[in-house]
Parts: structure tokens; sequence; C-alpha cells
């Protein structure tokens, strides 16, 4: 139901995939893919998003990093939800956001962080 998607990966290739994907499920009408490095679209970003969804590759620090950029990119009522390691350390703000859940399946974990207690 989501009026647009922004969708980043620093991967051509991955990049490309998602554009295909994109048009063949038929949703490239709201979709937008980049090719570019999160930190820099987090960085020079001008617009608001309600959910933000970080995947970062495992174990290489990107997420902590990206978190607080991406934290400012968020609606009033936004969320951001990062897959992770489980037993991956979390820190409990994501910039001025707070850590609200974590959720284990199996050895992956994902952890919301929500700027409001409105959960919309």
């Amino acid at each position: 139901g989501a009026v647009r998607a922004v969708m980043v990966d620093r991967n051509p290739k991955a990049a490309e995939i998602v554009r295909e994907n994109c048009l063949s499920s038929g949703l490239q009408a709201g979709s937008v893919v980049l090719c570019t490095d999160a930190l820099a679209f987090c960085s020079g970003c001008q617009d608001e998003f309600d959910i933000i969804f970080l995947d970062p590759p495992y174990g290489t620090g990107l997420l902590q990093r990206v978190l607080p950029l991406a934290a400012g990119c968020l609606s009033p009522y936004g969320m951001l939800v990062c897959e992770h390691r489980l037993g991956e350390a979390m820190p409990p703000m994501a910039g001025e956001i707070p850590l609200y859940r974590t959720y284990r399946y199996g050895q992956t974990a994902v952890t919301v962080y929500r700027k409001s207690g409105d959960a919309r």
C-alpha cells in the first residue's frame, strides 16, 4: 500500500535485480532504485520516510554508522527496522530515536526504533 518506495544498494548488479523485480511485479511506478552508498544517500536525504528498512552486510559496522543518519530521514511517526546478526550489539538510540524492540528469528534479529509511541 505504499505510495512510493526508495531502494538503495551500492552494488550495481543488486540494484539492477531490484529494478527488474519492480518491473516484473508491476510496482515500478512507485519505485525508485538508486545505486549508491547508504551513508551518502542518508547524508544528503531531503525526504521523510514513514518506514526505513536497513539490512547492510552483517558485521561491517555499517548499520551502526548509518542509524543516526537514517533517523534524520524519518517522518514524525517513523520507524527504523534493522536486520542484523543475533548477538550483534545495537545502540539504545538511533540518533534521537529510542530502540523499541528486538525480534529474534533463528540466527537473525530485527531491531525496531520508533520515533513516537504512536504506532501507525
